[in-house]
């Protein structure tokens, strides 16, 4: 299958090379034979191109907020990285929508990120924007949830399960998550999430991670009360990312325990959620 790998820093043309022709290179250079190569570099670069992020909102009765953002960008299909945070986010849109403003406590805003893959001055300016803003956007907010790989085949791979022929297989089940709810400082947010999980079925790994996984999130966490569940699967990056690789099922209970968790938030007073003065800003 064809990777694409997040860009490098470097002065000099990069490229990903598969695991079997590596393996075929390393034999040859390990053998007697002088190994030369030829490598053509096929590649159209497109200046002068401008993107934006994409902003919509449902007012609440207040003006405390609860953001939703997704990444709009990815590589080959981006069924799972991340067509599918897109999908989770307007669905609860579209839920949310559904009901009058006096019964949503907090604003919601949903932010469609321009992306965090591309290459050049723009890398992940969007996510420096918010970090940067931190204090006029994230001031009176409950909670923010960010979209990201919400739900992707589980592969069955080396070292855990094999069939006879050694080959890669998929099974009918998804991947378990990395996943983040606050930090330890903000229990209550933890508590809520893992009931959410449970109840929805999400698997997880058994613990939080400390701070946010590589994403959109691990930007602004230190400022938000942030949720993210997320994992870097098999076909990740790659031409094989299609939509088969993303099992409606799991993208169903993903974003239906993310709905949980924003109306189980609702119930808290945003004190709550604030972290206590003088804890650090990863807890």
């Amino acid at each position: 299958m064809k990777y694409q790998a997040y860009p490098v820093e470097t002065g000099v043309p990069t490229f990903t090379l598969g695991n079997e022709d590596g393996n075929a290179l390393r034999e040859f250079i390990e053998s007697e034979l002088s190994p030369r190569l030829k490598i053509k570099l096929d590649v159209d670069i497109v200046s002068e191109l401008q993107t934006s992020m994409v902003w919509g909102s449902l007012p609440g009765r207040t003006e405390e907020t609860i953001y939703v953002m997704a990444h709009r960008d990815g590589f080959f299909d981006a069924a799972g990285d991340n067509a599918s945070g897109v999908a989770s986010m307007i669905a609860l849109a579209e839920y949310y929508a559904q009901f009058p403003k006096s019964e949503r406590r907090r604003t919601l805003v949903f932010i469609g990120l321009d992306g965090h893959h591309n290459s050049g001055p723009g890398f992940g300016v969007e996510r420096m924007w918010l970090a940067a803003n931190h204090e006029t956007l994230f001031d009176q907010t409950a909670l923010l949830i960010n979209a990201e790989h919400p739900s992707t085949v589980q592969t069955i791979v080396r070292p855990r399960y094999l069939n006879r022929d050694d080959e890669m297989i998929w099974s009918n089940s998804y991947t378990a998550f990395h996943w983040y709810a606050g930090g330890s400082t903000r229990p209550e947010l933890n508590k809520i999430a893992q009931s959410a999980f449970q109840e929805f079925g999400i698997s997880t790994y058994l613990e939080p991670n400390p701070r946010a996984p590589a994403g959109d999130l691990s930007r602004v966490f230190q400022y938000v009360p942030g949720l993210t569940t997320t994992d870097y699967y098999h076909y990740f990056h790659s031409d094989l990312e299609t939509a088969e690789t993303v099992p409606w099922t799991g993208l169903q209970n993903t974003t239906k325990a993310y709905a949980r968790i924003i109306d189980e938030v609702n119930k808290l007073d945003l004190d709550v959620l604030k972290r206590p003065p003088g804890t650090g800003l990863d807890q």
